[in-house]
This record gives C-alpha cells, structure tokens and sequence, in this order.
C-alpha cells in the first residue's frame, strides 16, 4: 500500500521514467504524452533533476487534476530535488498529500505557491528563489524546512500556516519579506537568518 501520508520517513515508490533522473526532461513527445497521460491524482513521483519549463510543469498538474477535489492538482509524495523551474513556477492551489523535497531546486523567475497544501513534511533545503516569490495562504500541515533557501527578491508567506516545526535556519531573504497575518503553531526558528531589507511580521501568532 502507499505510504502514510503523515509519516515523512516513509519511503516512496514513486513514479519516474526509465533513462534516469531526466527521463522527462529528456524524453521523445511521445514517451512523454504516455507518462503524462498514465498518471492520476495522488501519484508519487521522482522528478529528481528534471528541467522544468513552464508548459511542461502545466501539463504535470493538469494531468493529477483531481475530480473529488474540484479538480484541484493532487500529487503524492514528491522528490524534485536538484530540479529547476525556469521562467516561473505556478503551483497554485496543489494538494501535496504526502512529503515534498524541493531541496536544492532552483526557481527562476516568478514563483507562486499560494493556496497550496503540504500535508506531509516539506523541505525547501538550500532552494534558490530568483524571482518573486509567494507562499500566500498556503498551509504547511507537517512541518516545513528552509534552511539555507536563499530568496533573492520580494518573498510573501502572508496568512500561510505553520502547524509543526518551522524551519528558516540560515536563509538568506535579499528583497522585502513579508510574514504578515501568518501562523506558528510549533517552534518556529529562524537562527542565524539574514533580513536584508524590511520585514513584516505584523499579525503574525507563535503559539
């Protein structure tokens, strides 16, 4: 059966392409439409390494669009560590129902993240944020871990909720941060974080 969702340490069976960590980045149309239309929501999925464009990132969430949900993109546990987005990122309003790992993925160009739920653990470790980024109410239901992410312009997690262990140890935030009306429902740590320009944590509960 599939992994606990609220059990991050689970591994996963995930699914990939043959040919590597770039199958999909790399592989022919046709093999491509094939994984593309084989997946359903809720699908686990390695997408170690892969070069994401825009369109290509589209048709991955149109394709988990999930019915019993309204049509909400819907994936599983998902490992995109070491993959880059380029010409921004728009995972607006997706149900990861399992543990996410964008370690070490790079984000270029407008990132958006609002409205999006983690149910499972997610980690951001040492992500690069090149453009704009905003986590506008998104709910980070198992705990969440940035460390060492580096933002290099405007950032925005206004209104998102926190509900474990937080972690923004040693992130480095270049533009205008804005925390503002967000909620820490456990330890919330932020040692050694480096605030270059204005931050707002106005409304924001630790409890």
């Amino acid at each position: 059966g599939h992994p606990r969702s609220d059990d991050p340490a689970q591994p996963c069976k995930a699914t990939s392409l043959p040919g590597g960590d770039r199958g999909l980045a790399h592989a022919s149309d046709q093999v491509r439409d094939q994984f593309l239309a084989g997946l359903t929501p809720g699908a686990d999925l390695d997408m170690r390494g892969v070069s994401f464009t825009p369109n290509l990132l589209n048709r991955l969430l149109n394709a988990v669009c999930d019915p019993h949900r309204n049509n909400r993109p819907h994936l599983g546990h998902v490992d995109f560590r070491r993959a880059s987005f380029s010409k921004g990122v728009k995972f607006y309003n997706t149900l990861f129902s399992g543990s996410a790992d964008f370690s070490q993925t790079s984000f270029s160009g407008e990132t958006d993240f609002n409205r999006t739920l983690f149910s499972g653990f997610a980690q951001f470790i040492k992500a690069s944020f090149s453009g704009s980024t905003s986590f506008n109410g998104t709910s980070f239901s198992w705990g969440a871990d940035f460390a060492k992410a580096s933002f290099s312009k405007y950032a925005s997690f206004t209104g998102a909720s926190f509900l474990k262990n937080t972690f923004f140890t040693d992130v480095s935030f270049s533009g205008d941060i804005h925390f503002n009306k967000a909620s820490f429902s456990g330890d919330a740590n932020f040692n050694r974080t480096l605030f270059s320009r204005d931050s707002n944590f106005a409304e924001t509960s630790f409890s």
